[in-house]
């Protein structure tokens, strides 16, 4: 969950120490070199990890918002086409785009499947919110609210 931030701040610390490295010496750029320079060592790693995790991201968002439908694959590689270069790693999205494909198999023509849970999530939330209120007549007089709660 934290992966992007992380990734963000390693990449902005990376850019600060190259910037400084090409430039006057400061006694910040200094201490900054002093304190961040190890991550010079896991560059390569941490490029690689930022296209993963963006590839990543992308394909959850895009599966998350369109759900699992015959064309979902071809739908998700234009996504993915999308992303800048150095935040897009081919294998993995070619990896991503086969498990989309064999995940949305089930899926008639014409027809979407939920690519989430949210959904369902977001209900149980709602329906224990509502048997919170309702304390005294438990949880099974109010299974007849789930219907309700999905058509408000």
């Amino acid at each position: 969950m934290n992966l992007e931030s992380l990734l963000k701040w390693s990449r902005r610390i990376l850019d600060l120490l190259d910037r400084d490295a090409s430039g006057s010496r400061s006694s910040a750029s200094e201490r900054a070199d002093l304190r961040y320079g190890w991550l010079r060592d896991y560059r390569t790693s941490i490029e690689k990890w930022s296209r993963w995790e963006a590839t990543v991201r992308a394909s959850v968002s895009d599966v998350r918002t369109r759900g699992l439908s015959v064309d979902s694959e071809s739908g998700l590689r234009g996504h993915l086409s999308e992303l800048p270069p150095e935040l897009y790693d081919e294998a993995l999205a070619t990896e991503l785009g086969t498990f989309v494909r064999e995940s949305s198999a089930a899926a008639g023509p014409g027809e979407c499947l939920v690519g989430s849970t949210e959904v369902l999530e977001s209900l149980f939330g709602k329906w224990k919110m509502l048997e919170r209120q309702e304390s005294q007549s438990g949880i099974t007089g109010l299974i007849l609210s789930l219907g309700a709660l999905l058509g408000a």
